[in-house]
């Protein structure tokens, strides 16, 4: 019984009990911010406060919670007043405790928390980055300062803000997988703001940033000049890449020529003979980012030669008029044709009233059809390079009338359709006469036959001379083969009349086509 008091007085002189003082909710003025080395002034009091009680008040910083920057010991009603000289070291919240003073029965109480800032103008901005390099690499960009606190950034690139999304409480941009349209100049502007009146502002020098491409597959390709000898202007031209650019050619694995430039085209002159197989060549391009290499080219200069062809395709409108005509010529060789067209004899440019001439080689002609396009076309083919091989095609006589009227074989073809269709009609009609005919009269025979047997059956039953089951099968027998050959002699008659209908029906046939066939023309279509 002893020890339990011993252990409940112990208790109760470690834990406030019941009869402990709370006081109330301390309250905490003073400044959110401050410039930096400035004197500032923190208050605090206790609300309705005992009387004759001396409370210990203490202000802590986030920085430092375990030892109070300022105390304060109040006998009276007075606020508790804490002096400060500014440095960072107070940023952040600022809380004042009030506690008993030498009296433990006073249980702690807390303030609400000030948040604390420290100011400092910001000035000499400067941005930090590479000055190149290549796309899809990531662009970093610091903006540094050499003073300032609480500074937010905003960047620009030609003077045009940056359209990526960035944090602005960062001094640093990030673009992911640069390209070209990313490159400029950039700026950044870094900025504070003191007690919502006042703003300091610092804007960075322009910082020009180069991104630099790599190389795209190059293209090949070659044309002809003939002067006292013949040359194919090779050319190698990349779409893409950040100069200077080397550009090589090879033949097969021989190295023909090699050139560096500035630009993404180059083109290199080889000596070549017409009609002669001269290798296969490709170009090679580089640059300091990447090196990329052409398809083969096979190099063979063929001559224009054999036959000329046209070929033509028809517009129609709505109507099925013809209203316009594709001419298309096309030679049976020849590496590099060049085509001409003729209109009554007459060469013709590449634009006319009723023609437009087509396509790089000029192998299209296209064609309004009225009576003034009317008239006879051909078109010749040369060498791209020289006009002294010449060869012509067929000439085609165009008309309006011609184009829009009907081939006499259509007109032929149609009508004699037309005919054979009004005789099959006509076939079918007679058979369903005759059939009907021949079906009544089948059906009347039948009827017929049926009666005789009735009658003779009747007969049978008043004589008793035959009175065996044999006898009466013999006797229906013959009855039914009476019937049938009375039947079959009917069906003779009908089937003799059916054939001559038959053979009228198919001589009236005949005759109807001699009558619709179409003389044939005398002279053949032009």
């Amino acid at each position: 019984m002893v020890p339990m008091f011993l252990f409940i007085m112990g208790f109760c002189t470690l834990v406030p009990g019941s009869y402990a003082l709370h006081l109330s909710k301390p309250v905490l003025q003073g400044p959110s911010h401050a410039p930096e080395k400035s004197i500032i002034e923190y208050f605090c009091e206790v609300p309705d406060k005992p009387e004759n009680l001396t409370i210990l008040y203490e202000l802590f910083t986030e920085n430092n919670k375990d030892r109070p920057t300022g105390e304060y010991t109040s006998t009276h009603s007075e606020k508790a007043n804490f002096p400060l000289k500014t440095k960072l070291s107070y940023e952040g919240p600022i809380v004042c405790k009030a506690s008993g003073f030498n009296n433990s029965d006073i249980v702690p109480a807390y303030s609400n928390s000030i948040d604390f800032r420290i100011f400092y103008p910001v000035s000499e901005a400067i941005i930090s980055s590479p000055e190149e390099l290549w796309e899809g690499q990531d662009l970093i960009l610091v903006c540094n300062i050499t003073a300032g606190t609480h500074v937010s950034y905003n960047w620009r690139i030609n003077n045009v803000a940056v359209g990526v999304p960035y944090d602005r409480t960062v001094n640093t941009l990030t673009i992911k997988n640069v390209a070209v349209h990313d490159a400029g100049n950039y700026t950044c502007e870094a900025s504070n703001r003191f007690n919502e009146t006042e703003t300091f502002t610092s804007q960075s020098n322009a910082k020009d940033i180069v991104v630099k491409e790599y190389l795209s597959k190059p293209e090949i390709s070659f044309s002809i000049v003939k002067d006292e000898t013949i040359t194919a202007q090779v050319t190698c031209q990349s779409f893409k890449g950040t100069p200077p650019i080397n550009f090589t050619l090879y033949n097969d694995s021989v190295v023909l020529s090699r050139e560096t430039t500035d630009s993404l085209k180059h083109t290199f002159s080889v000596a070549i003979s017409l009609n002669q197989y001269m290798g296969t060549v490709h170009c090679h391009v580089s640059n300091e980012g990447n090196e990329a290499q052409s398809q083969p080219l096979r190099l063979e200069v063929v001559s224009v030669g054999g036959a000329v062809t046209m070929r033509r395709e028809v517009d129609m409108a709505s109507n099925f008029q013809v209203v316009g005509l594709k001419l298309f010529c096309k030679v049976d060789r020849g590496t590099l044709p060049q085509y001409y067209w003729y209109f009554n004899g007459n060469r013709l440019d590449e634009r006319g009233t009723f023609y437009a001439v087509a396509w790089p080689d000029h192998s299209l002609l296209l064609l309004s059809v009225s009576p003034e396009s009317s008239g006879v076309y051909h078109c010749e083919a040369g060498n791209k390079f020289e006009n002294t091989s010449i060869v012509r095609s067929v000439k085609l006589p165009i008309s309006k009338d011609e184009l829009n009227r009907v081939p006499t074989k259509v007109v032929v073809t149609i009508f004699t359709c037309f005919s054979l269709l009004v005789a099959a009609v006509t076939a079918c009609c007679f058979y369903g006469v005759i059939y009907r005919r021949r079906l009544s009269s089948s059906e009347y025979i039948l009827d017929e036959a049926a009666t005789e047997m009735d009658r003779l059956h009747e007969g049978d039953a008043e004589t008793d001379s035959m009175t065996s089951d044999e006898c009466n099968e013999v006797e229906e027998e013959d009855y039914l083969e009476d019937e049938d050959v009375v039947i079959e002699a009917k069906m003779d008659d009908s089937d003799q009349s059916y054939v001559e209908s038959v053979e009228e029906l198919i001589s009236i046939v005949q005759e109807l086509l001699k009558s619709t066939e179409p003389e044939k023309d005398s002279t053949s279509e032009p």
